[in-house]
């Protein structure tokens, strides 16, 4: 309770100067045009200031930190600026070969690391592996300071394509889980006294995508679940970050399962992934992630067309779901209900001696965070 005050302390008065201080620039512009500039100058400053120094710069050195989906992509790169900040980590997900080349690859490019990354294989939908997960985490490492719920997987094609298992996978991923996990963690960060949790959603949780239905429903879903949530618990001093990414280089597209005309949606998909100046890298948002989740913000959007791409829909939604159908009538007209993977989609452009203009930085961002097709060893 005492760490809330103190941060709506901040806030107000961070607000009631903000208020000053332009009432008091906008007296002396009136009376004075050529101090305007100045003026100008001033507010840009205090602009780039104030978030300095109303949150001083905190991190998650010494804590005990549960990823779950933590083997590969975001999750993977949260982990390893988690390891860089000197916290200890805990890796949950579904593949365990894929959890060993992890942590392999942690203590390869973190190698001070050593001791401080656990992995447990867990499939984050059953409630049972997930308590049995969260209590071997700490066991581990004594205690747990905060989890972040990143496990996710993505399904494209046409609305007509998806079917009722599409739609109950996303949302038992994507929202089931997070709801079971944010359950089973509580009584381990309100006896800490506090905590962290950070529920990982999606720009599609604020605008929608075309082709990209059941994901937009369930991240929809995700993060009004997850802010309704935050709001209660902070007077617990637990402090719930919804964070809403855009586009990232984290080398998901092989991934992903996509219908309709699988190989066509891939090659949109996958191209708008790894577009330089439209995504960023993984390694930049888990920064800006962690930042927001050790400060306690509420609500973290990332990448500016993200931004742009969000206030457009809340201020101009007509116009924007216009734009959207528009869109539509340039995405692939397929209809096969098979699901493909996306490495299966990539393999066949490939036969057919297509290879996408952003193939090059998606094997990288692959490498990087572990991206690998089920079936490679």
């Amino acid at each position: 309770m005492a760490v809330l005050q103190r941060r709506l302390g901040f806030e107000l008065l961070g607000l009631v100067g903000g208020v000053f201080g332009a009432s008091f620039l906008a007296r002396s512009i009136l009376r004075h045009p050529q101090r305007a500039r100045i003026a100008k100058r001033a507010v840009m400053t205090a602009a780039v200031a104030a978030p300095i120094l109303l949150y001083p710069r905190k991190t998650f050195a010494g804590r005990a930190v549960v990823v779950t989906g933590g083997s590969r992509g975001l999750g993977l790169a949260i982990a390893r600026a988690l390891l860089k900040q000197n916290a200890s980590v805990t890796l949950l997900a579904r593949d365990a070969d894929e959890l060993d080349r992890a942590k392999a690859l942690l203590h390869h490019q973190v190698p001070e690391s050593a001791n401080r990354v656990f992995t447990v294989h867990c499939d984050v939908t059953v409630c049972e592996q997930l308590d049995l997960a969260l209590a071997e985490a700490r066991a581990r490492f004594g205690r747990i300071d905060a989890l972040i719920n990143n496990a996710g997987s993505i399904a494209v094609g046409p609305f007509g394509t998806l079917d009722n298992e599409d739609f109950k996978d996303q949302v038992n991923l994507h929202l089931r889980a997070v709801v079971e996990s944010m359950r089973l963690i509580h009584p381990y960060l309100h006896q800490n006294g506090g905590g962290h949790i950070v529920n990982i959603s999606s720009v599609g949780g604020l605008i929608p995508m075309p082709h990209m239905s059941a994901y937009n429903a369930s991240k929809f879903a995700l993060g009004g679940f997850s802010e309704a949530v935050g709001a209660e618990l902070r007077h617990e001093g637990i402090f719930v970050t919804t964070v809403y990414p855009g586009l990232m280089r984290t080398g998901s597209p092989i991934q992903a399962i996509f219908k309709g005309d699988p190989a066509k949606e891939y090659s949109w998909f996958s191209v708008s992934d790894n577009l330089p100046g439209l995504s960023m890298s993984a390694d930049r948002a888990a920064r800006q992630i962690l930042r927001a989740a050790a400060n306690g913000q509420a609500r973290l959007v990332l990448s500016l067309p993200a931004k742009l791409g969000n206030f457009v829909h809340a201020v101009f939604p007509e116009i924007f779901l216009t734009t959207m159908s528009l869109v539509t009538t340039l995405l692939p007209k397929g209809d096969s209900k098979e699901r493909t993977t996306g490495a299966e989609s990539r393999e066949q452009l490939e036969a057919e001696g297509i290879h996408l203009p952003t193939e090059a930085i998606s094997r990288v961002a692959e490498a990087q965070n572990n991206q690998q097709p089920a079936n490679q060893v």
